[in-house]
């Protein structure tokens, strides 16, 4: 019985403690400024809404795009093709197939066409495929 007494004794001294103790504290309310919207850096990026989609069929990706010095664009496929496209009115053909997974192609001082493969690595192709 005189330890519950003790205890709530501690007890009382620190809420009266709590209670009582002056703090330097002085709330005050904060009020959020209205948002201005879709402004500024925020504004609505419609620069890609006229872009024309290029198919591939009967190939999946592309994976990656290249575009040499002539301006012929190459682009790799799921397949493991390497598409290549001279003029836009060409389309795309197949070009050279990898055997592999290409993923990212970029073209070297000389033209040869630089392929990282996932399965075989990095490969080169020159110009003549």
């Amino acid at each position: 019985m005189n330890k519950k007494k003790v205890v709530f004794s501690l007890l009382m001294a620190l809420l009266a403690y709590f209670l009582y103790w002056p703090v330097p504290i002085e709330p005050q309310s904060w009020v959020a400024p209205q948002a201005k919207g879709y402004v500024g850096i925020f504004a609505p990026n419609t620069r890609l809404a006229s872009l024309e989609e290029i198919s591939l069929k009967p190939n999946n990706g592309p994976e990656a795009l290249a575009i040499n010095r002539q301006g012929h664009v190459y682009v790799a496929t799921h397949e493991g093709w390497v598409m290549r496209q001279k003029t836009p009115e060409d389309g795309f053909e197949n070009w050279v197939q990898t055997g592999g997974r290409p993923l990212g192609l970029a073209f070297d001082p000389a033209e040869n066409l630089i392929v990282a493969d996932a399965f075989l690595g990095l490969l080169q192709i020159t110009p003549d495929g």
